[in-house]
């Protein structure tokens, strides 16, 4: 088959042209340039040419140079998230219960945005505001009195990590926080984060086992100084090392995302179903359980990270797919088990009283709620092409700050409120 007079005989006929290259790419790429070069006036050949010889600009700026610099910058931040984990094993001083529930958080999320800072050159206000908002929130929550049955010290606790996740967000969307789109790219960064990091962990695992292994061979016992110091500064960089990779990558994280959402959507939809039937059968209620609303509460979380991460990763075409089907679905569970979760926590407050558990609790049900009910009403309108799959997202996008704004409210104001009961 003679392919470059094929696409020359079809240089104005887009569809044939998608055909042959379908038909046999390396083929229909090596003949392209001959023709592109005695037709270069064409702009469906412009095109072409664009798409076949295409390089992102990630890739295209991404210089040797660079990445000599951007490894050094990983290792630089990897050892210094490593030293702030080893805190308490530097200084005896320093105690354990009372240091890693307040700064477990800063070891690492302020290493990834100020990488991003470096490497997005972040606007010089964002820059001093993000770094001030990290300041006075590691002063805060180490200022916070050291009471071991304090509720609201716990919540603090809790919630100021994804309040510090925001703040990441902005150092990762740089000078168009403003934009909904970046902060979906953050969301698909998210998703990719914890495939890398599990994929390093799970590397971790084994070469601790190795290692360990190896040395006792020849009568050395070496597993109490490499899981307090390896394993430590390996756990800490995790994050860091992932978040290069995730700007590095090829196409590995990129592909077994969405796949991954895929598998697990059907998956997670069957499990509730007949978790939600078992509990009607054998008559469970979460009214009188804690434990038991502790755990709905976990699906809920767990079902909305799941369809926000599916739809973060879907390609923005209107046409309707198996997995918006399976989302749609999901977000019709996870709406009747958040109402289940709300009236039992209503019941619990009405007939055990107010405390701050509870409050936070059900503020962030109801923040649940409302998000769920929105991507379950924006779908209705996609599956009847009154909007397209955008409009999901950009909800999706545009609540965020809603729970930035409750999370900094339960970690700043709830002990203060609660006068640190």
């Amino acid at each position: 088959m003679d392919f470059e007079k094929l696409i020359l005989e079809n240089i104005d006929n887009p569809t044939e042209l998608e055909r042959l290259f379908r038909q046999d790419p390396k083929q229909f790429k090596l003949c392209f340039d001959k023709v592109f070069s005695a037709n270069p006036e064409s702009i469906i050949l412009q095109v072409w040419n664009e798409r076949i010889h295409f390089t992102p600009l990630e890739k295209k700026d991404f210089k040797k140079g660079d990445e000599l610099r951007d490894i050094f910058l990983v290792i630089l931040l990897s050892l210094l998230a490593g030293t702030v984990a080893k805190l308490p094993g530097f200084f005896g001083t320093i105690q354990e219960d009372f240091f890693y529930p307040r700064n477990i958080a800063f070891s690492i999320l302020p290493m990834i945005s100020f990488y991003f800072i470096i490497k997005n050159k972040v606007n010089k206000k964002i820059v001093l505001s993000v770094a001030i908002l990290f300041l006075i929130s590691l002063v805060y929550i180490n200022i916070l009195p050291d009471l071991k049955s304090s509720d609201t010290l716990i919540l603090s606790c809790l919630h100021l990590p994804f309040f510090l996740w925001t703040l990441v967000g902005i150092s990762f969307t740089g000078d168009d926080f403003r934009d909904s789109s970046k902060w979906m790219e953050y969301l698909k960064y998210n998703g990719e984060l914890l495939i890398y990091i599990a994929i390093l962990l799970v590397t971790g695992v084994i070469l601790t086992g190795l290692t360990i292994a190896l040395f006792s061979v020849i009568k050395i016992d070496i597993k109490n100084f490499y899981l307090n110091w390896i394993a430590i500064y390996g756990l800490a960089a995790s994050p860091i090392v992932a978040t290069y990779l995730t700007r590095v990558r090829s196409q590995i994280a990129r592909n077994l995302a969405p796949s991954i959402a895929k598998i697990f959507s059907p998956l997670v939809l069957i499990t509730l179903i007949s978790y939600l039937l078992t509990i009607i059968i054998l008559r469970k209620s979460p009214f009188t359980d804690r434990d038991f609303l502790f755990i709905f509460n976990v699906m809920l979380i767990s079902v909305l990270a799941i369809v926000i991460f599916t739809i973060a990763e879907r390609k923005a075409v209107n046409s309707k797919t198996l997995s918006d089907y399976m989302n749609f679905l999901l977000v019709l569970l996870a709406l009747i088990i958040d109402l289940v979760a709300l009236s039992a926590i209503l019941f619990r407050l009405t007939s055990y009283g107010m405390t701050p558990n509870r409050i936070a609790v059900l503020g962030i049900n109801i923040l649940i709620f409302i998000n769920l009910a929105g991507v379950f009403i924006n779908y209705i309108r996609f599956f009847k092409n009154k909007s397209t799959i955008t409009s999901i997202e950009t909800w999706i996008t545009k609540y965020l700050p809603v729970y930035s704004i409750w999370v900094a409210f339960v970690a700043f104001g709830f002990p203060f409120i609660f006068s640190f009961k």
